[in-house]
């Protein structure tokens, strides 16, 4: 014989009353029964060719089953973050450094690791020779932009400083002295130019934008001094001076650009061999988690008009924003750097604009304040 109670007990209103009668509805509906039966066994003496039945006991256990499961030995993964810093000469972001030369960009940041003066020349040789035998002005010839060649390569001119912030000491403009343009151009082949803008002669590239800006003084328009801000040797003056985190692995921006190209010719000088290699195997083996690129400017600004103050905030804040957009489309020219999605990266700007009262642009307080922070965070096994 079996017998069997069985309940089902619902919560609430399995009935579909919701107490929307006069009545209150139950809060518990149940479905109760008894089930009942009998299991007859037919024996061998009937002679019906059945045979009697076997009881079979299946038992079930319903405790917690332990699952045997064969893991592959864990490799411990390393959280990271590498931090660079690219520094500009003053009003210039890059922004215009569009392909001028046929089959030759003029990419802002081979510029900065190996460019030449202002990276143009005149267009008419004959002309500069005439002007400086009879000492006569320049500014109404025309200039060109030179290619650009990038710093992983043994320049044939080697004679003279190349890139800003590579050398210390030696700082990217030259001399427009007679002598010293007619000494270039009897080992070059061409004479280096600088940049007019009626009364001013900037002697290190600019945005075109920047070009009718008035500067403090006349000697901001020539980059005098050095400090190797972008080498190797520079992370001394970054550490001193900027805010970096106990868990950040600086490196520099030469450091990054021989990555990015290779660490050989120019740019090899300038470079850690150590911290190179650290940087290709996180892009080559790394898992890039974010990308943090902050532009920052400095407040100095000559204007004079009205509202003098705002325009002068809204002039370096377009400033501080080119020259992180540049770095970032730089970035994404590697081949590994390729694969990192856009949402990675995130745009910021370094507390804003940096108070430089220094009128030198040319100071240290100011170069360093002209600067894009990289912080690529990772992770590698």
């Amino acid at each position: 014989m079996d017998i069997k109670a069985r309940g089902i007990f619902y919560q609430t209103n399995f009935d579909l009353e919701y107490g929307q009668a006069d009545h209150a509805a139950n809060k518990w509906d149940c479905n109760l029964g008894i089930d009942v039966g009998f299991t007859y066994y037919l024996g061998k003496q009937r002679s019906n060719g059945w045979g009697r039945a076997t009881t079979q006991l299946y038992k079930r256990d319903y405790r917690e089953r332990k699952i045997l499961v064969v893991r592959e030995k864990e490799h411990p993964v390393k959280y990271g973050t590498i931090t660079f810093y690219v520094f500009y000469p003053n009003n210039y972001s890059g922004r215009n450094d569009a392909p001028q030369v046929q089959s030759s960009v003029v990419n802002a940041l081979d510029y900065l690791a190996g460019g030449i003066f202002t990276q143009k020349q005149y267009v008419n040789s004959d002309a500069v020779t005439s002007c400086i035998e009879k000492g006569t002005s320049m500014n109404s010839l025309a200039i060109q932009d030179l290619p650009t060649e990038t710093a992983d390569r043994d320049f044939e001119i080697n004679f003279v400083p190349r890139g800003y912030e590579m050398l210390k000491d030696q700082p990217l403009s030259y001399s427009l002295e007679a002598s010293a343009m007619t000494d270039f151009y009897k080992k070059a082949g061409y004479y280096y130019a600088p940049i007019y803008d009626g009364l001013h002669t900037w002697k290190y590239r600019i945005d075109n934008e920047t070009l009718k800006q008035q500067l403090l003084s006349y000697d901001n328009y020539t980059e005098t001094t050095s400090y190797g801000l972008n080498s190797h040797d520079g992370l001394d003056i970054i550490r001193q001076h900027m805010d970096i985190d106990s868990n950040e692995e600086l490196v520099s921006f030469a450091d990054v650009y021989a990555v990015m190209n290779s660490d050989k010719g120019y740019i090899s000088q300038f470079t850690n061999a150590e911290s190179v290699s650290h940087i290709q195997n996180v892009f080559k083996d790394g898992v890039i988690t974010m990308i943090q690129v902050e532009g920052l400017a400095t407040s100095q600004d000559n204007y004079t008009g009205a509202n003098a103050e705002q325009v002068g905030i809204e002039r370096n804040t377009a400033l501080s924003q080119n020259r992180a957009q540049t770095v970032i489309s730089w970035l994404k020219t590697n081949e590994h750097m390729k694969e990192v999605a856009s949402q990675i990266y995130l745009v910021g700007h370094m507390n804003g604009i940096r108070t430089v009262n220094d009128k030198s642009t040319r100071g240290l307080n100011a170069k360093l304040n002209r600067c894009v922070k990289v912080r690529i965070h990772y992770m590698i096994r």
